[in-house]
């Protein structure tokens, strides 16, 4: 039976690209050559998660200009299926290609209330999840944690000139942000600031369904999940020596039981580079 398994998480499991860019981004690193002058984007990338999907409603992204106040980006409702966005993966939520020149203080995210969270038939969670829907799976919907304003507020510190774009990338927390109590699960976001996207480790596994990622050097922890390819990506953390410990996921009924986790010491990240680790065998 698939097991659920948590991770310690600082960063990367799943993140939010706030960018003065209009490109679509394809590969893994950022643009070499920066956001375009004066044009705003908002994105959500790399968010992996022990679940078969998390979907979220997201009604207004806006951003705080100094001595304006808050400017939304796009207040059309839209859903995001978060665990789709895995290895630099990336969907935009926001553009505006003449964005006001100034300093941007924050950004806030208001999420709606048709959220939901969907398991693997096979999960095991210790009581009957009920509720079966989309054939073999189980989907449930995710009450919210509190009933406060269900906005997340994350503070930057970026200026927009008629010369100069910028970009920020955003880290939502999937296994903090979906909390079990009992037999509910909610919904409480956790989204926090990366400072450096072009900073990080790829790599791939061969020989497991799906693996947990996480990347420390003692005193910051980084983590992710595979995609369905095998390729895992996770960036934010600074220039240093990490060890990556990769953490297959207990999928198939019980076929990866015999799985062991694998640790890899002395993994040199330097910055301004995504440092490639190949292909680790299972």
């Amino acid at each position: 039976m698939k097991t659920l398994r948590s991770i310690s998480t600082t960063a990367m499991i799943a993140a939010v690209l706030f960018a003065f860019s209009s490109c679509e981004k394809e590969d893994m690193n950022p643009d070499p050559d920066g956001p375009a002058a004066g044009s705003f984007a908002v994105k959500m990338t790399d968010a992996p998660g022990d679940y078969d999907a998390l979907d979220v409603e997201i009604t207004n992204v806006e951003a705080y200009l100094e001595g304006s106040g808050w400017i939304s980006l796009n207040n059309e409702v839209q859903a995001v299926s978060v665990l789709d966005l895995t290895n630099g993966a990336e969907t935009q939520l926001a553009y505006q290609g003449d964005a006001d020149a100034g300093v941007y203080s924050k950004v806030r995210i208001t999420f709606g209330n048709d959220n939901s969270l969907s398991f693997d038939s096979g999960t095991d969670l210790g009581f009957d999840l009920g509720g079966m829907t989309g054939g073999a799976n189980a989907t449930i919907d995710l009450n919210w944690a509190n009933s406060g304003s269900h906005q997340v507020i994350i503070d930057i510190d970026k200026e927009v000139s008629a010369d100069v774009g910028a970009e920020i990338l955003l880290d939502f927390h999937v296994m903090e942000s979906v909390i079990q109590n009992g037999q509910q699960f909610v919904l409480n976001p956790t989204i926090s600031l990366i400072e450096d996207a072009s900073t990080g480790v790829h790599g791939k596994i061969e020989g497991a369904e799906s693996a947990a990622v996480q990347v420390t050097d003692g005193n910051n922890s980084f983590s992710s999940y595979t995609d369905a390819s095998g390729q895992f990506l996770v960036r934010g953390m600074q220039d240093g020596t990490y060890t990556v410990t990769l953490m297959p996921s207990q999928q198939g009924h019980g076929m990866l039981d015999h799985l062991q986790d694998q640790t890899i010491e002395g993994v040199v990240v330097a910055q301004g580079r995504i440092t490639q680790m190949g292909t680790i065998q299972f």
